[in-house]
This record gives C-alpha cells, structure tokens and sequence, in this order.
C-alpha cells in the first residue's frame, strides 16, 4: 500500500499529488492474475476523517456480527430439520 500525495508539513495531512506514485500492471500471460484495491478517501479535516473512519468501522463490525448470527440461525434450522427427518 501507498499514498499517491505527499504530507503538508503544516497540517502533517493531506499535500499536494505525488507525480511519482502512477503505476500500471503487466499483463497476464500465463495462469490468472489477482488484485484488490482498498481505497481511502480523505477530506481536508483529518480529526473528522479519522472519526468517519471508526464509525465506519463500528458499522462494519455490526453488519459482520448480524450476518454470522443469521447464518448460525440458518444453520441450527438445518441440524433441526436433519434430525426430525431420521
């Protein structure tokens, strides 16, 4: 991972674009190729983007445990249905 801006040495945040960060890829040519972006967007008030962040990641968090504990359902409901089925 990097950053594609430099830092402002006054508000340690956000600069100017780094010209040096452009990249590119090579072509596949043999097998599969994989690749993931993660991108972070940024505002000009680093407290609020640090804040939008982590409540960003609370939601994440929820979802995540909302989606397990419906899959641990769906699963209890099928051991339930094998077994009334023997």
């Amino acid at each position: 991972m990097w950053y594609n801006h430099e830092v402002d040495n006054k508000t340690k945040w956000m600069g100017n674009l780094d010209h040096f960060t452009f990249h590119g890829g090579c072509e596949v040519r043999q097998g599969a190729k994989w690749i993931a972006n993660n991108w972070i967007s940024v505002g000009n008030d680093r407290l609020e983007d640090i804040w939008n962040w982590i409540a960003l990641a609370q939601e994440s968090e929820a979802e995540y445990e909302k989606n397990r504990n419906a899959q641990n359902k769906m699963k209890n409901v099928t051991i339930l249905k094998e077994h009334s089925e023997l």
